[in-house]
């Protein structure tokens, strides 16, 4: 099995079929076909939930690549769509149904198909034939909310079919047997039923134009990320603080349109949903506001800028669900009178970001004003993927032990990949996959890349001749990313702008392309629509501009000093498959949710200027980017290909979830830098002091400072009231919580009297 993954990684990243001489089971994978079809039912039969998942998924992993891989075209002997559902099938029993619906979904009608298969197809890829009689009691089901009774109906008659298949058809048998299997999970994991026991004042009526939108994707059951939320009480009839540490892609817009609908219909509440960028302020929206609008949800989206707009502050008093930005929250409500008293339920998303150096501390003080008192109560939901004292924030926001869910389910596994020199092989370099988990997860690609990749043809000689810098890590990332393109979008991260960051990575692919390099070669059709593209950002930029240049050859950048529209547009155009290759820093890899099916990590070091020296991310910015690779229902598998050796001990430790760092927000980061330079200094802090600084993130978090002092306290606030108004500010920050010793109490009160003295002048 570990062969044969391996085999189909070197087919499918275009490795030399001459090297595929070791691979033996090309000339058994019959055999192996005939085993793994046969180990099906031994992993059905298996009592422990987690090893029978793992067993069917490994299974899952290798039938597929007889029918949907690019190996497949050198396997014969096998009914490729008829196997293909049952990779999907495998799949769903495994726990993945967002991959089972991918691969049924685009399967044409099977030869002889049998009524299980039919039922089957149907089934998987959410698509129901209400003419065929097992379809058809389904679909009632769905209206009538009998879906259990209706299961149970189903079970008999499939319990039949299968014993007739012991006795007559194989096939038969294997059909009905994975049908049963499959609507056994769906017994456990269905909307109707899970809704009919977890959600507050639960009725068919109420919840049947939410889910029964033909519109929409089918919302027919529930993922284990999602359970686990719901059955915690996310769907309750209270005002507690809820908190949700769930990986990225693990269906956290759908659960957030059940909590939506159920606060806005069930509830009669106005919903206020926070995100810390705009650009996911606008994909949330996007995502979600088809199914909720059509069940007559009203969602707008405020994310343009700053300052708010007069059809702005009109449409905002209109709408049920407000998705916005700090920052322009904090604006409108300058404008609004009494905004944030509107919303009794608020969710807040990426919430990890409030220990961002940029956006953290508006986050923050935001959070400190809009969750709920005793004396007003509010609903609110704290998201994060990747804090690891998500509790200590829980209970800072009021959470209670049993309000706070935690799940690592992910839709789509992902295989990490660490290039490394191939031993007793001169300028060849192999990868390493999954090296942290067990065989047949683990597996080695030899000759992945080597000397030749980098080879061009120099036409004055006819010699080839090397690419410059051939073997750097620059190059080696490039080259990377150009066979991974084969098979889909291709994120190319790194941590700068400059020589050793994008600049240098798109200079080197540029050069590859050019001299038209033997790894740039067999590359994917170019986009129709890329000429348009690159017009359009030749008009901006300049024809000899390095995005321009680059876009030529169906890549692109995105960095936060590159204009909002051109971001949006590299945004769009590796969405649309416009272009193949994006290069990126944080500013994306942190932001979008984009159909990534590969990406390639240049480096996880950025050089700090201040210290000068080179330093790593932490490991849960690590985790939360190498998390974006493989989108549930576009890919079956993500892939995260690292390239700096040196780098591998850090990237295990963090693929481990190991010496993940806490978040104390950026005020305490802020208040302790202060209080340690004025100690060191031996100085009294003073507005003049504050005022000097000319660091501009000092600056910035200053400014969150002063426009929540302002948000806070009204400019006719009677003199004697201030102090008491700061005080209660103070106590109810994170920051209070962990300046855990007088000398820090004392500098985050100086602070913000300061301001408010400043403010008054």
């Amino acid at each position: 099995m570990a062969q044969m993954e391996s085999w189909e990684a070197a087919a499918e990243f275009g490795i030399p079929e001459y090297s595929w001489v070791e691979y033996q089971v090309i000339r058994r994978s019959d055999d192996l076909y005939i085993a793994c079809l046969s180990s099906i039912f031994d992993a059905l039969r298996l009592q422990q939930k987690e090893e029978r998942e793992s067993a069917l998924a490994d299974i899952a992993k290798i039938l597929v690549i007889y029918s949907r891989s690019a190996a497949a075209r050198y396997l014969s002997g096998v009914e490729k769509r008829l196997n293909q559902l049952y990779s999907a099938s495998l799949f769903y029993l495994a726990g993945f149904p967002a991959t089972a619906t991918l691969l049924s979904r685009p399967l044409a009608p099977i030869n002889d198909v049998l009524e299980e298969e039919a039922f089957l197809h149907g089934f998987l890829g959410r698509q129901l034939n209400e003419a065929r009689l097992m379809d058809g009691m389904l679909l009632e089901s769905f209206r009538d909310d009998s879906i259990i009774r209706s299961l149970d109906n189903l079970y008999t008659i499939l319990e039949g079919q299968k014993n007739l298949g012991l006795r007559e058809d194989p096939r038969k048998f294997i059909a009905a047997k994975l049908t049963l299997s499959c609507l056994e999970r769906f017994a456990e994991t269905n909307v109707w039923d899970i809704l009919r026991q977890y959600a507050a004042h639960y009725t068919t009526e109420l919840w049947q134009p939410f889910l029964g939108n033909t519109r929409a994707f089918p919302l027919w059951e529930l993922l284990p990320s999602q359970l686990t939320a719901i059955r915690a009480g996310i769907l309750g009839d209270d005002d507690e603080t809820f908190s949700l540490q769930m990986p990225t892609s693990a269906g956290k817009t759908a659960l957030c349109e059940l909590l939506i609908y159920h606060e806005v219909k069930a509830r009669n509440r106005r919903v206020l949903f926070l995100v810390p960028f705009r650009a996911l302020a606008a994909e949330i929206r996007d995502g979600m506001s088809q199914r909720l609008s059509d069940a007559g949800v009203r969602v707008i989206a405020s994310h343009g800028g700053n300052i708010p707009t007069r059809s702005e502050t009109i449409t905002v008093e209109n709408a049920d669900v407000l998705i916005i930005t700090p920052e322009k929250f904090t604006a409108l409500s300058q404008v609004v009178p009494g905004l944030g008293n509107r919303y009794q339920t608020i969710i807040c998303d990426e919430g990890h970001l409030i220990d961002d150096d940029t956006r953290g501390l508006q986050y923050e003080l935001l959070l400190t004003k809009l969750r709920g008192t005793e004396n007003a109560p509010r609903k609110l939901v704290f998201i994060s993927a990747i804090l690891p004292n998500v509790n200590e924030i829980h209970e800072w926001l009021g959470g209670q032990t049993d309000r706070l869910a935690h799940s690592d389910y992910r839709p789509v596994e992902t295989d990490y990949a660490f290039l490394s020199p191939q031993p007793r092989q001169r300028h060849s370099w192999q990868l390493d996959v999954n090296p942290i988990y067990a065989r047949p997860r683990s597996y080695f690609l030899l000759k992945f890349l080597d000397q030749d990749d980098f080879r061009y043809l120099n036409r004055e000689t006819g010699r080839l001749k090397l690419i410059a810098g051939w073997n750097s890590y620059v190059s080696l990332a490039c080259a990377a990313a150009l066979k991974a393109r084969r098979n889909g979008s291709v994120a190319l991260f790194t941590t700068s702008r400059g020589d050793q960051g994008i600049r240098g990575l798109a200079h080197k692919l540029i050069t590859l392309c050019e001299f038209n390099a033997l790894v740039a070669q067999n590359s994917p059709q170019l986009s129709d629509q890329l000429p348009l593209l690159v017009e359009f950002v030749e008009f901006i930029l300049g024809s000899e501009y390095l995005l321009t240049r680059l876009l030529r050859f169906g890549a692109g950048f995105h960095h936060g000093m590159l204009p909002q529209e051109l971001r949006r547009e590299m945004e769009e155009s590796i969405q649309d498959g416009i272009i193949s290759i994006l290069i990126c820093t944080t500013t994306l890899a942190e932001g979008v949710n984009l159909p990534i099916r590969t990406l390639v990590v240049h480096t996880v070091r950025r050089y700090n200027s201040t210290e000068q020296r080179w330093e790593y991310l932490h490991n849960r910015s690590i985790k939360n980017i190498v998390g974006r690779a493989g989108r549930a229902g576009k890919e079956t598998r993500g892939r995260v290909l690292f390239i700096n050796d040196t780098e591998q001990n850090k990237l295990k430790e963090v693929l481990q979830d190991q010496a993940m760092e806490s978040a104390h927000g950026a005020l305490y980061r802020l208040i302790v830098a202060i209080n340690d330079y004025v100690v060191r200094v031996g100085i009294n802090l003073n507005n003049d002091i504050i005022d000097r600084q000319t660091d501009p993130k000092f600056l910035s978090l200053i400014d969150s400072i002063d426009f929540t002092l302002l948000d806070l306290i009204p400019a006719d606030t009677p003199q004697e009231q201030i102090n008491h108004h700061i005080d209660e500010l103070l106590a109810r920050t994170l920051a209070k919580r962990y300046c855990n010793t007088e000398e820090l109490r004392i500098c985050l009160e100086t602070v913000f009297r300061l301001r408010v003295e400043k403010l008054q002048q």
